[in-house]
């Protein structure tokens, strides 16, 4: 038991500090806020625009190819955005941004023209297939991965919704979308405006000192946009408590209340996670509205990792909504005609990493890596969420895509097998 308790306290630590990678990632780019003298933006990574394709359903249900964007909103970032939609005929495909943010006017340009489009726009990181995943907040490190993004070419790529972030500017773009895809683990960072002078040559300035008028008149007119876009606006009265070189990360409630997306249930693809600093694992994220009257959006993650050359040390973290503290309840997979029951032994938790104050129920076991192999062949697998007896109430089914989970599985037969 204290070993079982040992494994499942340290898999809870790894699986907070990977979801909450993105909190980190706001954290620092707070603590590297740009100083209040003259920039170039032209420098900090503009914003790149590029065609990717993964496997089926990558990007949702029906959708494997979309358009990655990701950089600083810096002047220009609309315009090439126009022409890159008419030169490559995309204006169909969804796009997903991976950005810190930038240029406000940029940002509000492209939301407007993605509304005008009736585009479909998220928060993802698209990784080239053989680039590798950096913790720097924008891009890749490695040169070679640059260039095939300039290609001009579809680019084969992974969709990571756990490495994706949407900051400051970058939210104002993301609303303009007339369809709003924020999955499970994404980040989206909020903070207050802050009036800039840009030159024609791309060097941004600070404006000078007393123009609280101008800023007064440019707040209202985001406050605006933020309802025009169909947004409550308690969203851009949120940022506006936030110091400019600080940022607010939402969070699912939050996201949810403001109307950015509300969908009642959102889950990741099964993701290879590989850090030099941690253990190989296997993630899948899952969001879900729970509670008495559903408003209680609540963040689950299923971690996968090597107990043995065959066995699978399977760790589940299911976020708990208010009426579900305390009650006990029999849980399972299901994947075809296999299942596999979790044991009652539980640890309860909470963590401001995961999920601003949110309680979570944290179970783990050891799985035949063959039932994940059957899930992968079936296209699911379900959790099963059962009252324990003498209850007689229906069991609740919660099925989740298989996609990324075959090649999840590969690389865990290819590793465990060397544990």
């Amino acid at each position: 038991m204290r070993h079982r308790r040992l494994l499942l306290s340290l898999a809870l630590i790894e699986i907070c500090l990977t979801v909450g990678a993105r909190a980190q990632d706001a954290r620092a780019l707070a603590a590297k806020a740009p100083p209040r003298s003259e920039q170039v933006v032209a420098e900090r990574s503009p914003l790149l625009f590029y065609l990717a394709r993964g496997e089926d359903n990558a990007c949702g249900e029906g959708c494997g190819e979309w358009i990655a964007a990701e950089g600083f909103f810096g002047v220009g970032s609309a315009q090439r955005l126009r022409t890159f939609l008419k030169t490559h005929s995309a204006g169909k495909l969804p796009i997903f941004f991976h950005s810190p943010g930038g240029l406000q006017s940029e940002a509000l340009a492209i939301g407007r023209l993605m509304r005008e489009r009736q585009m479909t726009a998220g928060v993802a990181k698209t990784v080239p297939a053989g680039c590798s995943i950096t913790h720097a907040t924008t891009g890749d490190s490695d040169k070679a991965c640059r260039d095939v993004k300039r290609t001009g070419q579809k680019v084969a790529a992974e969709l990571r919704a756990m490495d994706g972030s949407c900051n400051s500017a970058c939210v104002y773009a993301l609303i303009g979308a007339k369809v709003r895809q924020v999955p499970p683990g994404a980040g989206l960072g909020v903070h207050s405006s802050k009036l800039v002078r840009v030159s024609r040559d791309g060097r941004v300035k600070m404006a000078a000192a007393g123009q609280n008028a101008q800023l007064a008149t440019f707040n209202g007119q985001l406050r605006d946009y933020v309802r025009r876009m169909g947004v409550d606006a308690a969203l851009f009265d949120t940022a506006a408590k936030v110091a400019p070189d600080q940022i607010h990360r939402l969070t699912r409630d939050e996201i949810a209340r403001f109307g950015i997306d509300d969908r009642a249930f959102q889950e990741t693809q099964w993701t290879v996670s590989e850090k030099p600093s941690q253990p190989l694992a296997v993630f899948k994220l899952v969001a879900e509205a729970k509670g008495a009257n559903h408003k209680e959006f609540r963040l689950s993650a299923l971690r996968l990792s090597c107990a043995s050359a065959d066995r699978i040390r399977t760790l589940y973290i299911r976020g708990l909504a208010s009426d579900e503290v305390g009650r006990t309840k029999v849980l399972k997979l299901a994947a075809g005609n296999r299942n596999w029951v979790f044991p009652r032994w539980r640890q309860l938790a909470s963590s401001e990493a995961i999920e601003a104050g949110g309680s979570f129920e944290a179970l783990l076991a050891e799985t035949p890596l063959e039932f994940f192999e059957s899930a992968a062949a079936g296209g699911r697998i379900d959790i099963i969420e059962q009252e324990p007896p003498p209850s007689t109430a229906p069991p609740r089914v919660i099925s989740l895509s298989a996609v990324g989970l075959a090649h999840a599985v590969e690389v865990l037969r290819q590793r465990c097998g060397k544990t």
